[in-house]
């Protein structure tokens, strides 16, 4: 689990191609995490590469990727491959957690071959999913 951070220190990618449900999540983000700094791509493409500009900015990497599987461009299981081509330094944790409206035990098993994939979620995701993902962030909103 994350060690402690304050609000300031929580960086989160969404890349999710449906305008909704990137507005679902981080309405759902403002209201569990206190001033989440947010980045929303429309595709694994962009994320990439701007996570290949960090790398090589040496900036940190986000904490957390919220990660839809189909999308146009580059999908989620393409990002995931190149995410690994990175060789990202092993100190760098990238927290990744899969967002799918169809959640079949394929796509589940598919993604446990990636060590930085945290968790399956059901999409529309809901309050509780992400409560449970960041119960341990003094951060949190505690809004039950």
């Amino acid at each position: 689990m994350h060690a402690k951070k304050s609000s300031q220190e929580i960086n989160i990618f969404l890349i999710d191609d449906v305008e909704i449900n990137n507005f679902i999540t981080a309405r759902l983000l403002n209201r569990i995490i206190v001033n989440p700094q947010l980045t929303v791509f429309t595709n694994g493409l962009q994320a990439l590469e701007k996570l290949k500009l960090m790398r090589d900015a040496q900036e940190k990497f986000p904490d957390f990727i919220f990660l839809d599987i189909h999308m146009p461009i580059m999908n989620g299981w393409d990002f995931l491959q190149e995410l690994e081509n990175l060789n990202i330094d092993s100190k760098e944790t990238v927290e990744i957690h899969i967002l799918s409206s169809s959640v079949c035990k394929d796509e589940v098993k598919r993604a446990n071959r990636f060590p930085s994939v945290k968790s399956f979620i059901r999409k529309p995701t809901s309050l509780l999913d992400l409560r449970s993902i960041f119960q341990d962030i003094n951060s949190v909103e505690d809004i039950y």
